[in-house]
């Protein structure tokens, strides 16, 4: 404190107006009563008030110069209510980030929201302001992605579409159509989001800006992937993960961009590579302390062990997910996850319908028609076919109206395994089938030959796009029926197949339920 000023704040100290908050690291006074400061500061003109916040602001910026990102927050109301808006919008954005990197969603937010109220009430911008509201807007995406709400960052991207078009700056104007990417996925507009990414891409390289590269790739392997692309999205996924590599500061495009490469595996039904990726994830979340890539390991780990057939692994994995999840987008995964577990393990967690209605409340068409007809198969197995059924058209009717091949062809394949089931397996109870004999003696009478149909197409496909994993689930399956059918030379090449391709995958579980199958064939018949 300079000498000047140490006794006038003595004497407000002697006087009961202020006190020492703080000694160390600094000197700090406050108010002794928020009255007094209230009636001080409205004591003082308004072009008064500017100067001495502006003043505050800059003495905060030179004299805690090497402290500054524990001040964000005060530097940000300072500038605002000073005579540096912009300034303070800079503060308000990084106060966002700060927030959202200690996972206060809520908090981020807020700030980043009255950032962009500030800038969108000016209605001549400067070409400095325009560069700082996409940068905003680019920082702004990662909390409505944490968040889940993808139609609404979607919403507020398209109206700010016609100024991105203009931007100069190609970096800028790159991270935009990013984000536009990756939001077209969530709500199921693929081909959209892939030309949005591949857009990205190449304003990022005409740029030559790494970050944006990265981040195309990352977010474009995510789309290749659904759009059964695999090896070019393993391709951008290991390329978003070089630059990465060289960007620590960016913790989420190093994990994203490892987890990208892992949802190509993945999707391809490759359970080793999967759990590999996944565990790597986990390693690197317990390394640095981040939880993001702790819950998206442990994620990553379950879709693995479905890969292998384990699905009580795969319970115990998406409990795991949940337990270390902070962010309400992840945390719902987890959940969706857990829920596809407890259907394939053959009991419907009650908690998953309500999982699904949070997702189609966010506007994730994705997750909805996919998570749609394993929830038909709860039901299903739960009794309630006639809307069990339903909800698994439901899912395969919209995902192809969307254009979503991948989950249209899922969900034809849950129809056949659910015809397979009533072909092959054990008849429900008695009680079971009166409740829905309506349902059964519509479907039962062809249910072998409605599931022979929809399993080939469903092989066929994955044969097309090399999802050699999922291929040799709908070949075990076709197998199943073929040996239920007597037709034991078919039963036995859809197996052998079924087995060569499962070793591969490492996929274990399945690979000795085929053997189990195989070896039922060369059994002598009674």
């Amino acid at each position: 404190v300079s000498a000047d000023l140490q006794p006038r704040l003595e004497g407000l100290e002697g006087q009961d107006m202020i006190r020492a908050q703080t000694l160390e690291p600094d000197l700090e006074y406050m108010f002794k009563h928020p009255l007094t400061q209230e009636v001080v500061y409205n004591s003082l003109l308004l072009k008064d008030r500017q100067t001495i916040h502006e003043r505050v602001g800059l003495a905060i910026e030179e004299v805690l110069a090497e402290r500054l990102p524990e001040y964000y927050e005060r530097l940000a109301l300072h500038f605002i209510k000073g005579e540096s808006t912009t300034k303070g919008v800079e503060y308000q954005i990084k106060a966002g980030e700060k927030a959202k990197n200690h996972f206060s969603l809520e908090e981020a937010h807020r700030y980043f929201n009255e950032a962009y109220n500030l800038l969108e009430t000016k209605a001549e911008k400067s070409e400095a302001e325009i560069n700082l509201l996409f940068d905003l807007l680019d920082k702004w995406g990662k909390v409505f992605y944490y968040y889940g709400t993808f139609q609404d960052l979607l919403d507020l991207l398209r109206k700010h579409e016609p100024l991105a078009e203009k931007l100069q700056d190609k970096a800028r104007r790159g991270m935009f159509h990013a984000w536009q990417g990756i939001s077209f996925y969530f709500t199921e507009r693929m081909q959209a989001s892939y030309s949005s990414l591949k857009l990205a891409l190449e304003l990022g390289e005409d740029a030559s800006d790494q970050g944006v590269i990265a981040y195309a790739c990352t977010w474009l392997a995510m789309t290749c992937a659904g759009l059964g692309l695999f090896d070019e999205g393993i391709k951008n996924g290991e390329r978003a993960h070089e630059i990465a590599q060289k960007m620590p500061e960016d913790d989420y495009l190093y994990f994203k961009s490892l987890g990208m490469i892992g949802f190509n595996h993945w999707l391809r039904g490759e359970a080793k590579q999967t759990r590999e990726l996944g565990e790597q994830l986990v390693e690197y979340g317990d390394r640095y302390g981040n939880p993001r890539s702790h819950a998206f390991g442990h994620w990553m780990i379950a879709n693995g062990h479905f890969n292998a057939g384990d699905f009580p692994a795969a319970l115990v994995s998406a409990e795991k997910a949940i337990q270390v999840s902070k962010d309400p987008f992840y945390l719902l995964v987890a959940q969706m996850t857990h829920g596809i577990a407890s259907v394939l393990n053959g009991q419907l967690n009650p908690g998953f319908e309500d999982t699904i209605n949070r997702f189609r409340a966010l506007g994730s068409e994705l997750l909805v028609n996919w998570l749609g007809g394993f929830l038909g198969v709860g039901r299903i197995s739960d009794g309630r076919m006639t809307s069990g059924f339903k909800l698994i058209e439901e899912g395969s009717r919209n995902s192809l109206a969307n254009g979503d091949q991948n989950i249209h062809i899922l969900s034809e394949w849950l129809k056949g395994k659910v015809y397979l089931q009533m072909a092959i397996g054990e008849p429900p109870p008695l009680a079971v089938m009166l409740k829905n004999i309506g349902f059964l003696l519509m479907h039962l009478p062809f249910a072998a030959r409605r599931a022979e149909t929809l399993i080939v197409k469903a092989a066929k496909f994955f044969e097309k796009i090399e999802a050699h994993g999922y291929q040799a689930q709908a070949l075990l399956d076709l197998g199943l029926l073929h040996k239920y059918r007597k037709r034991r030379g078919k039963a036995r090449e859809c197996l052998a197949k079924a087995a060569v391709l499962f070793e591969q995958m490492g996929a274990d579980v399945y690979l000795a339920q085929t053997r189990e199958a195989l070896a039922g064939l060369e059994a002598p018949a009674k």
